[in-house]
């Protein structure tokens, strides 16, 4: 894929976030059953929701990322010899069971990432494709006083770049 950030001129490297996020965003609850959050995620064709409280603060997001066996990172750890013995080496073990518990949760929160991007209404077009390059992700909730407001896709970016 381009690098949305090499596309843009200074016409457009300051629109901000709030003029061409989604502002209906489909959010998903912690408690929700991973089933149906798959479900949902299918039925709206989108890549990711954010995972809000009963307030509509960010608890974390569902992507197709974390939802994709094949495409997890879960690793088998990495086997090390000290003096004869096989060992696991301590931290891909605790990494492997910490995605070994994510890939058989049933909720939404169980399986949710915690540690999330997120940009803010007055961040720049060119801010939300910076980060959404850099990072390799493909869903930025957009979030105002621990809320969630909008979110920014690449196809938002697409859309806002060729004036539609």
């Amino acid at each position: 894929m381009a690098d949305e950030s090499r596309t843009m001129d200074a016409s457009n490297r300051s629109v901000l976030v709030g003029e061409f996020m989604t502002k209906d965003v489909i959010s998903l609850s912690p408690d929700e059953e991973l089933q149906t959050a798959v479900n949902t995620l299918m039925a709206k064709h989108i890549k990711g929701a954010p995972v809000v409280n009963t307030e509509g603060e960010l608890l974390g997001i569902l992507t197709d990322d974390d939802l994709l066996v094949g495409n997890s990172r879960l690793h088998i750890p990495t086997m090390i010899s000290i003096l004869g013995e096989m060992t696991a080496w301590p931290p891909s073990i605790l990494k492997f069971n910490h995605e070994m518990k994510k890939a058989a949760s049933s909720t939404v929160g169980g399986a949710m990432s915690k540690d999330v991007e997120v940009l803010s209404t007055s961040d720049t077009l060119e801010d939300a494709a910076t980060k959404l390059h850099e990072k390799g992700i493909s869903v930025l909730p957009v979030v105002e006083n621990k809320r969630v407001v909008g979110i920014v896709t690449r196809s938002d970016i697409l859309r806002c770049l060729s004036g539609n």
